[in-house]
C-alpha cells in the first residue's frame, strides 16, 4: 500500500508539472499575441488551447481511476498532441516577437522619407568605428536654395527632391560608407576606414549629382559640406556637431564649398559642368 501511494504521489507530481508547463505556455501565447491581432498563429493557438485541455481532461482521468498508468497508450495521444501543439505555438510566438522587434528596430534606425539611416543609427556605427581607432571621415552637408523648392513648389516637391538627393548620396559611396538623413535638408556620409583626405572628392561627386537635379520650376539646387574625423571629438554627437559647424563656415562663405572641422580650412567645388 505504502508503495502504491508512493508511485500515485510521484504521478500527480509529474501530471501537475506537466499541466503547469503547458499553461504557463498558453499565458505567453495569450500575453505575447493578443488574440485581436491578426495572423496565422492563431490556429496554433487554438491548437494548443484545445489539445492541452484534452491532455489535462485525460491526466484526471488517470488519476481518478485505480490501477492506471500515466503512461498509458491511450494517454500518449492527446500528451503529445498537447506538448506538439504547445511548441509550435511557442515558436511561432517566438519568430513573431522577434520579428516585430526587428522591425520597430528597422524603423528607429530608417528615415522614412528616403529610406536612408537615420542621425542614431549614424551615431551607433560612429561609436563603433570610432572606438577601434580606425581612421574615418564624416562629412555633413546642407542643401542651398532648398527653401525656395518648399516655397515655391509645395513641400509634395520637396519631399521628392530630397528623396533625390538620397540616391545621389547612395550612388556617391562605398557599400561599407552609411549616407544618412540627419534631419531637414541635412545629411551626412560616413566614409569609413578611408583617408579623409579624399572627402573633399566625394563631396565634389555629391555636388555634382545635386547640381544635376532639376525641379518642375527649373530651380537650382547646391550644398555645402563641413568634414570631421576622428581627431575632433571624443563621442559621436562631438564628431557629429565638429563637422555640422564645419559646414556651416562653408555655407557662411558663399556655399559649393567644402570646411574642414580641424584645420579650418575651407574650399570651394567644381561640382557639375
Amino acid at each position: 500500500m505504502g508503495g502504491g501511494n508512493t508511485v500515485t504521489t510521484e504521478q500527480s507530481v509529474v501530471v501537475l508539472a506537466i499541466i503547469l508547463a503547458l499553461l504557463v505556455n498558453m499565458f505567453f501565447l495569450f500575453r505575447v499575441l493578443p488574440w485581436a491581432r491578426p495572423g496565422p498563429w492563431r490556429l496554433i493557438w487554438a491548437l494548443a488551447a484545445l489539445f492541452s485541455l484534452m491532455f489535462m481532461l485525460a491526466e484526471g482521468s488517470v488519476l481518478s481511476e485505480a490501477g492506471m498508468s500515466a503512461a498509458d497508450i491511450r494517454h500518449q495521444v492527446p500528451l503529445f498532441a498537447a506538448l506538439f501543439a504547445g511548441a509550435a505555438g511557442f515558436v511561432i510566438a517566438y519568430t513573431q516577437g522577434y520579428g516585430m522587434s526587428e522591425r520597430s528596430l528597422s524603423l528607429a534606425l530608417v528615415d522614412p522619407l528616403t529610406t536612408l539611416p537615420n542621425l542614431r543609427a549614424v551615431q551607433e556605427r560612429l561609436a563603433s568605428v570610432h572606438a577601434t581607432g580606425e581612421r574615418f571621415a564624416l562629412i555633413y552637408t546642407d542643401l542651398d536654395g532648398f527653401k525656395r523648392v518648399n516655397d515655391r513648389l509645395g513641400h509634395a516637391a520637396g519631399d521628392e527632391v530630397l528623396r533625390r538627393v538620397g540616391s545621389v548620396l547612395r550612388d556617391a559611396v562605398r557599400g561599407a560608407d552609411i549616407p544618412a538623413r540627419v534631419g531637414g535638408d541635412e545629411f551626412v556620409l560616413l566614409l569609413v576606414a578611408t583617408d579623409p583626405t579624399q572627402a573633399p572628392n566625394v563631396a565634389a561627386r555629391v555636388l555634382a549629382g545635386i547640381e544635376a537635379l532639376t525641379t518642375a520650376d527649373g530651380i537650382a539646387l547646391s550644398a555645402s559640406f563641413g568634414v570631421a574625423t576622428n581627431e575632433d571629438g571624443d563621442s559621436p554627437v562631438e564628431i557629429v556637431a565638429a563637422a555640422d559647424r564645419a559646414m556651416y563656415r562653408a555655407k557662411h562663405a558663399g556655399g559649393r564649398r567644402v570646411a574642414f572641422a580641424r584645420s579650418g580650412d575651407v574650399m570651394a567645388l567644381a561640382g557639375a559642368a
